[in-house]
């Protein structure tokens, strides 16, 4: 989630499918990473339903092809061994990430999950300052959008600095102004 600037609560809202759709949903990003008609494509529109963001309102993620590619490991791997291990006893979720311990396992992760697991590793990290938060990724993200929106590969500014602000706002689901800006 910190890779696409989700909020730590966000990543609930990874969804495989939705009531047993899969267009649009994350099963058919899926499919499309092995399919001919999308080998040339590096980038896969998500949409993160409103169900799951701070403000309410749906917005556009971006999966590389790489890290889609990771998450489809963690999908037919991790989560499918823990699937395999609860057996009979499994609650199926629509979530890509689920609970793997306690009461609720097999369901979906709770939405401080991803910030408490970042504490717990940032505190094993020497290098980390004990305040850095699975929020400061959201901002890392932020900021690397920000120079690749305004800037080429060789350093040269390719649109103006609000145009490239506007779209990171987007992306983070900052809200908009009625005259489009956030």
């Amino acid at each position: 989630g910190s890779e696409v600037g989700l909020r730590a609560s966000e990543n609930r809202g990874l969804l495989l499918s939705y009531k047993g759709e899969e267009k649009g949903h994350l099963k058919d990003l899926f499919c499309q990473l092995d399919s001919n008609n999308f080998e040339h494509q590096n980038e896969f529109k998500y949409v993160l339903s409103g169900k799951f963001t701070k403000g309410g309102k749906s917005r556009n993620i971006f999966f590389t092809r790489s890290l889609l590619r990771e998450m489809k490991r963690y999908y037919d791997g991790e989560r499918e061994h823990l699937l395999v291990e609860m057996g009979d006893s499994r609650v199926d979720s629509d979530h890509l990430f689920i609970n793997a311990k306690g009461k609720n396992k097999g369901q979906s992760i709770s939405a401080r999950l991803p910030s408490d697991l970042f504490s717990g590793y940032a505190k094993k990290i020497e290098e980390l300052s004990s305040e850095t938060s699975y929020h400061d990724l959201r901002h890392t993200f932020a900021t690397e959008l920000y120079h690749q929106e305004l800037l080429d590969e060789n350093g040269n500014e390719t649109r103006s600095e609000s145009a490239a602000l506007i779209v990171v706002a987007e992306r983070l689901g900052h809200s908009m102004t009625k005259e489009g800006r956030p």
